[in-house]
This record gives C-alpha cells, sequence and structure tokens, in this order.
C-alpha cells in the first residue's frame, strides 16, 4: 500500500484549513498553479521533492511528516515519536506537565503519577483496549460468529440452538449488544482495579516513610 497517497493529500488539506487558506491562496504562497493544489489534495498527483519541500518549509512540517513516514509534524520530536509512538500533542502534553511541575506541588504529583501509570503496562493496555472504537466490536463478533470454531455455519447455528436460542439476524445481533456491554463493565473493572492497587502500594510507601 502506497502509504504517500493515503497520508499526503489528507495531511495537505488539514495543514491548509489549520492557517484558513483556500487553495488558491495556498498555490499563491508556494508559486504553484491552484490546479496542482487541487490535484494534490484529491491524491490524483504528487509533488515532486522540490515543491514537496517547499510545502513541508511552508507549514514548518518535514517531509517524513507530509508523506506519512512519520506521525511527528518536526525534527524536534520526530525522535521521540518514532521510539514511542507518541504523537506531537502526547509530546507537548507531556512537556506541559513537566514544565508546570517546577512550580506547582499538584503538577509535581501529576508528573509522578502520570510516570507510575506509563510503567503500569497492563493499565495502559487496559486503558487503550477501553478507548478504541472498534474493540466492542471485535470481541463481539469474534464470539457471535466464530464459536465454537471457524468452519462452517451451521456449527455456529448448532452452538445456538444448543443452548436454545434461535440463530437469527436479530439475537446475534442482540446477544452483540450484551457482549459490548458486559465488556465495557469487565475492562472499566480491571482500570478501576489497576488504579486500586497503585494507590494501595502509593499508601503503603508513604506508611513506611511515616
Amino acid at each position: 500500500m502506497n502509504t504517500t497517497a493515503i497520508a499526503f493529500p489528507e495531511r495537505l488539506r488539514q495543514l491548509r484549513t489549520a492557517k484558513d487558506l483556500t487553495q488558491s491562496e495556498l498555490a499563491d504562497e508556494l508559486n504553484v498553479s491552484r490546479n496542482s493544489i487541487f490535484f494534490y489534495e484529491a491524491g490524483k498527483r504528487n509533488p515532486d521533492i522540490v515543491v514537496l519541500k517547499k510545502i513541508a518549509d511552508y507549514f514548518g512540517v518535514t517531509c517524513d511528516y507530509m508523506i506519512g513516514a512519520s506521525i511527528n509534524k518536526t525534527d524536534e520530536t520526530r525522535d521521540i515519536g518514532d521510539e514511542l509512538g507518541l504523537s506531537d500533542e502526547a509530546i507537548a502534553t507531556l512537556k506541559d506537565v513537566m514544565r508546570k511541575a517546577d512550580n506547582d506541588f499538584n503538577a509535581l504529583l501529576y508528573a509522578q503519577n502520570i510516570n507510575k501509570i506509563i510503567c503500569n503496562e497492563k493499565l495502559i493496555f487496559e486503558i487503550a483496549t477501553f478507548i478504541s472504537p472498534n474493540y466492542k466490536t471485535i470481541f463481539a463478533d469474534f464470539i457471535v460468529k466464530d464459536i465454537p470454531d471457524h468452519s462452517t455455519e451451521n456449527s455456529k447455528k448448532q452452538t445456538f440452538e444448543d443452548v436454545g436460542i434461535p440463530y437469527t439476524p436479530e439475537t446475534r445481533k442482540q446477544i452483540s449488544e450484551l457482549l459490548r456491554d458486559s465488556m465495557d463493565c469487565r475492562i472499566m473493572r480491571h482500570i478501576q482495579d489497576e488504579l486500586e492497587l497503585m494507590r494501595g502500594e502509593e499508601k503503603n510507601n508513604a506508611d513506611k516513610k511515616d
């Protein structure tokens, strides 16, 4: 899959609209034709390396960002982003918390707890799973569509009939919705359990100091 063909048009459009520029205005700024900008954003044409560099310099981003080779806009954040998968916004937020921590006791506590959260791999996984827009569909569809195995439609039907449930689109939809709701509760319970463990560890550490 050509990532440039996918990323470049969308990122060019996002950067242009963020500056509140029309295609014609951007074309004038870059000294290219309006048709060029139109075709770039439509994904019908890619700029040559000279024009790509000009576009990247104009918006203050890297060429790698423009073509989808990096999620980070600048060289400053690219190394961190490539290593850890953090976006510019995430890096900026962490920097802001750490900057405030120098002069704000509450911010210092936040910074310390952020480090503890990042070090808790299970908690990160559970939170990431919960906020993923597709996780419930993936889990529910797996259970509803693919039990007991991945073989035939008859085996799926038999699974439903074995527990007295008609194998119809309506019942499959109802079960999917129930599973999604229960998945929410399960993930949230896991997150709460991990946070409670962290809170307990903090209390134990504080008691030891006293």
